[in-house]
């Protein structure tokens, strides 16, 4: 950045105060220096006369002060009197249309964020907290009831309820949105929890929009097999959001003889097979979940050599890079940007690891989904390379000497950047040279101060590899 364009956002910003001249050079905290003596405003009317950086941080300096006295002030400290006519720009530069506009533009300020927006006067969550607190109590009742007529059924004491399930499923429905979730990013975890605590989920509670809660239904019966009821939460773009409720058992003394293992079956809608399929394709999603990932949204016989593997994102090695093994971790899961000397000190000086799951939860339904994150490619003939979906990239060529890719030892990335989608996370006060301008990588500004800012980044990140991984029809659990 120029002399003029520090100085301006320095005094936009109210810094001025760490902008010191020592010896010939003027310093801006500990982040630039320039001579004193560099020319940086051309003066009104002069052929060839430019006030200097000095002329100009004294004169920001001194706007306090009464002409007459400034003049005084500027001939004692040896710098040239900036005139009346140069005075009336707000901020220094040639007093043409376009920098008087951009000079505008630099003055704005932020008058309101997401904190100050949140902000009610005499308004608090504590009713919100009473809701959840009783609605968590009274599902913890029904709970125990459940178990208790459970055993009671099972020792012949008391017969099944055949109407237990309905008044379960009417439960669920006072909501009216039982079967999905909001599509605003951070509702889905609240709906999701307060649907968990629904009859699907073990319990008899009513549980409206607002947080309040209808009079608890009869004990239900004793629950059916596992997969057969209940609320499933899967992928926005996976489908149907659970299992469709069994029927109702019969009533006693009826002829029905059915085995109770076939409680949970019924005709599903054409094309998803019936329970027995759905329990064999559940059996395998579970065998795929214990090997280190749960099976791909997609399905099918594909699934079954690649679907259900965990994506890998390759960070740089660098500490030089924004973003390191020190700070991707807090950066996807959260979206909350550290400084790699930072996330040192919050780490308590531990090592740093060159491998480590995260979950994502960005664009996904809670507990989220797990991805690995390294700063070591796998070995050129690994199998790994089929699960990495991600590289940030640190700027040089020499990052991906060892990738298996045609031409990447070379620095022809062409065929990498087809196979693995590439991020440049970068200060958006920075300008973007190359090699990295000339590749296809999609870029990631962060805002050097303002920190809410780096939510909104890290879901267009994740927005755009979800592009980018759906274009490839990949299977993997992304």
């Amino acid at each position: 950045m120029d002399p003029l364009s520090v100085l301006r956002d320095f005094n936009t910003n109210n810094k001025l105060q760490i902008v010191q001249q020592v010896g010939g050079n003027v310093q801006f905290g500990d982040r630039y220096n320039f001579p004193a003596s560099t020319p940086v405003y051309k003066a009104a009317g002069a052929a060839a006369v430019y006030y200097t950086l000095q002329d100009v941080l004294f004169y920001l300096k001194s706007r306090q002060l009464k002409p007459q006295e400034y003049v005084m002030a500027a001939s004692q400290a040896g710098v040239s009197n900036i005139n009346i006519v140069d005075r009336k720009c707000a901020h220094p530069g040639p007093p043409d249309e376009a920098n008087a506009l951009r000079a505008l533009l630099e003055q704005e300020r932020q008058l309101r964020n997401r904190n100050t927006m949140l902000l009610a006067p005499n308004k608090d969550f504590r009713r919100v907290l009473e809701v959840v607190s009783n609605v968590r109590k009274l599902a913890a009742q029904q709970q125990a009831a459940a178990r208790a007529a459970t055993a009671t059924a099972a020792a012949g004491k008391a017969p099944a309820s055949s109407s237990g399930k309905g008044h379960a499923a009417a439960a669920v429905g006072q909501d009216g949105r039982a079967g999905g979730s909001s599509s605003r990013y951070g509702r889905d975890s609240t709906a999701d929890q307060l649907k968990a605590m629904a009859p699907g989920a073990g319990g008899a509670l009513a549980i409206n929009m607002y947080g309040t809660s209808g009079k608890a239904a009869p004990a239900p019966p004793p629950p059916p097999p596992s997969g057969a009821a209940g609320y499933v939460p899967v992928r926005k773009s996976g489908g149907a959001a659970g299992a469709a409720p069994p029927p109702p058992p019969p009533p006693p003394g009826s002829s029905s003889s059915q085995p109770a293992h076939r409680s949970g079956s019924s005709q599903q809608p054409s094309g998803h097979g019936s329970s027995k399929h759905g329990s064999s394709k559940a059996g395998h999603g579970a065998a795929a979940a214990a090997k280190g990932g749960a099976p791909g949204a997609a399905g099918g016989k594909g699934d079954a050599k690649k679907g259900g593997s965990v994506p890998i994102i390759i960070v740089p090695s660098g500490l030089t890079s924004l973003i390191n093994m020190y700070n991707a971790k807090a950066f996807l899961e959260e979206g909350r940007f550290m400084t790699t000397a930072q996330a040192q000190a919050a780490s308590g000086g531990a090592p740093k690891p060159s491998s480590q799951p995260i979950r994502r939860t960005a664009h996904r339904p809670a507990p989220g989904v797990e991805y690995h994150i390294t700063d070591k490619p796998p070995s050129p003939s690994s199998p790994d390379w089929e699960r990495v979906v991600a590289v940030l990239v640190q700027g040089a060529k020499w990052q991906f000497k060892d990738w298996p890719h045609k031409g990447a030892k070379d620095g022809d990335l062409v065929e990498a950047f087809s196979k693995v989608c590439g991020f440049f996370v970068h200060y958006s006060d920075e300008k973007v040279v190359a090699p990295v301008c000339d590749w296809n990588v999609t870029l990631v500004p962060l805002h050097r101060e303002n920190r809410h800012k780096d939510m909104t980044a890290m879901l267009g990140l994740f927005a755009r590899l979800d592009t980018f991984l759906q274009s490839k029809r990949s299977t993997l659990t992304y």
